[in-house]
This record gives C-alpha cells, structure tokens and sequence, in this order.
C-alpha cells in the first residue's frame, strides 16, 4: 500500500515527538542524578546553588527564584573555554559566586 506525502509526514512527526520525549527524559534523568550525587556542591549568592559532575564535566545551577517566574529552575551546561573550546568544568565551577 503506498501511502501518501501527508500519511509520511505524520508518521515523521509522531517519531520526531517520540524522540524529543526520549531526549527530554534523557536529560531530565541526567540532571536529577547530578544533583542527587554530585562531584561538589557550592551555595552561591542569592540562594542559588551549584553542582558539578565531574564524570560528564556538567555544571548545574538550581536558581529556586528563576521557578517562579520563568518556571525552569537554573540551567545545566557543560562550560568550555571560548577561545579554545576545551572542556573547563572544575574550573569553572570553583570560579562561581
């Protein structure tokens, strides 16, 4: 049976949806066992704190203020150097206040 450009488009966004789920909850995993087991911990100003996974050079910042009005909570990066690209997590991570 061939199917026509609007049934394949559909069955690609259904997969593109699927795999956008899986990458969220992929991420989300990763974020709660870096905060749930971190490398380190530092409280930084305005109650917000940071952890770091040394495993996947991943920094997060928990900002409890930025929930209330953006609703994400922080953000989560694995910081590298601009100028050269390489991956500075500790370094970066003992540098924050």
């Amino acid at each position: 049976m061939k199917q026509t450009y609007s049934e394949i488009s559909n069955q690609r966004a259904e997969y593109q949806q699927l795999a956008d789920r899986e990458r969220i909850n992929q991420y989300t995993s990763l974020i709660k066992g870096i905060i749930t087991k971190p490398s380190a911990t530092r409280n930084l100003s305005n109650d917000r704190i940071a952890y770091l996974d040394s495993r996947t050079n991943t920094v997060v910042i928990y900002d409890p203020k930025t929930g209330s009005t953006k609703g994400d909570y922080g953000t989560a990066f694995i910081p590298k150097d601009p100028k050269t690209g390489k991956v500075n997590a500790k370094e970066y991570f003992d540098r924050l206040r």
